[in-house]
């Protein structure tokens, strides 16, 4: 086991996962496996920790300009929904529903 970080390699880590989630979420939706793995040791990191830390913002900076590009399609967002309340002894409402992407010319 690797020892663990002092007060300001704890905070670092706290910073870099901060900085990056939004961005993560946002935009660059392949960094969150990366984050998520360093966000679990977050708690009480390690050496293995900011190694871990280390590589990600290598990586960061070696992959500085993802974007996302929207493009049209004629992809349609389906949606089967149904509800009922009551239909069995002792239930409530229950809903349930089906979502898929279809595409209709």
């Amino acid at each position: 086991m690797s020892p663990r970080l002092d007060e300001a390699g704890h905070k670092r880590v706290q910073q870099v996962i901060g900085s990056f989630l939004y961005y993560g979420q946002a935009v660059d939706d392949i960094i969150l496996m990366a984050l998520n793995g360093i966000l679990a040791d977050q708690v009480a990191p390690t050496e293995h920790t900011n190694k871990r830390l280390e590589q990600f913002l290598d990586y960061m900076a070696t992959h500085p300009d993802a974007t996302i590009r929207f493009k049209a399609s004629n992809m349609i967002l389906n949606i089967h929904s149904n509800a009922s309340y009551l239909s069995a002894s002792r239930a409530q409402s229950q809903a349930g529903g089906y979502f898929f992407l279809d595409s209709r010319q």
